[in-house]
């Protein structure tokens, strides 16, 4: 896990130079330097415990078992993670090269973030049935998630927050070759078709997300009376309490500060029901309109009776 982790810092780290820090600890790793695998054993030893603790021995809800984990996971960044870092790039005499200090923390958060998805899956209600999302409607949740993205820049943008506007363009598709024969390339033929300039093409990774809330907020809805009201703060924590969204949140965000990540995750998903809520008024009231239509089209019944009434004088004066 630690080993994934530090590979996908290496290709993706926002920073440059953590990038190369990333590439050259693999390299380290490949010629079995004693140091560095000292430090992956240990870490990931760590972690693991971390992690049985808070999903095993730990009872409650999985957002108190999700608390617990990352309250953990805080105290090990705190008195032991820099620590055990520190002395493994002195060992590797790489002091220089690693100035950046969020490399540490990163690796350790996604990696534990492997573990827990890999050991401590989230299990699916057997009563809930398959939430299924037509092609149709793909492409309008790409495009809408792009709106989110796009709103969410401007906002950023002029308030000078160059960390969070950098990190939002990083989450464009990117039209790489790696990508080209994604199962949702189709989706992304359909916005660069319709693309008159100013659409904002989300990568596959941020429109799974999204797929993800669509999901869980369906699965609401379908739950949901007429005659109720759509409690959005209820949501809002199912939400970004469940832990598929957390999961693929923190690989999305492992270049944000974790106060920048839980805070841009909760307008992330406040902008998102926003516009889910206008789409689903739109719908009711399209509904009741069609309702309305259909009764209209209908004769009223003594108009109904009346013109059957004349039909039948006029048969008799026929045949008299």
């Amino acid at each position: 896990m630690i080993l994934s982790a530090i590979v996908m810092i290496s290709a993706v780290y926002r920073f440059r130079l953590a990038r190369e820090c990333a590439g050259e600890l693999l390299n380290k790793i490949s010629r079995n330097e004693e140091a560095a695998l000292h430090f992956i054993v240990a870490l990931e030893r760590k972690l693991t415990m971390i992690a049985e603790q808070s999903f095993v021995k730990t009872t409650g809800k999985h957002s108190t078992k999700r608390e617990k984990l990352w309250t953990a996971f805080y105290t090990l960044r705190a008195n032991d993670l820099f620590g055990m870092w520190n002395k493994m790039i002195s060992r590797l005499k790489m002091q220089d090269k690693f100035t950046d200090m969020w490399l540490p923390q990163t690796v350790a958060r996604v990696a534990l973030e492997s573990i827990v998805k890999a050991k401590y899956p989230v299990e699916m209600s057997a009563s809930n049935p398959q939430i299924t999302v037509d092609s149709d409607e793909q492409n309008a949740l790409r495009y809408a998630a792009g709106f989110v993205f796009m709103s969410l820049k401007k906002k950023y943008s002029s308030m000078g927050v160059t960390a969070i506007t950098d990190w939002i363009n990083k989450q464009a598709d990117t039209d790489s070759v790696d990508s080209a024969d994604s199962f949702q390339e189709f989706t992304k033929s359909w916005i660069r078709k319709v693309n008159r300039g100013g659409l904002f093409c989300v990568s596959d990774s941020a429109y799974d997300l999204f797929l993800a809330m669509e999901k869980l907020l369906r699965q609401y809805l379908e739950d949901l009376s007429v005659h109720q009201g759509i409690d959005k703060d209820r949501v809002m924590s199912s939400i970004e309490e469940d832990d598929e969204i957390q999961s693929m949140w923190s690989l999305l965000a492992i270049d944000l500060t974790e106060e920048t990540e839980k805070a841009l995750l909760k307008q992330t998903i406040q902008l998102w029901l926003t516009i889910r809520g206008f789409s689903y008024a739109s719908a009711i009231v399209e509904e009741y309109k069609r309702s309305c239509g259909a009764l209209k089209r209908k004769k009223a019944l003594r108009k109904e009776l009346k013109e059957k009434s004349k039909t039948k004088k006029a048969a008799e004066a026929s045949e008299n």
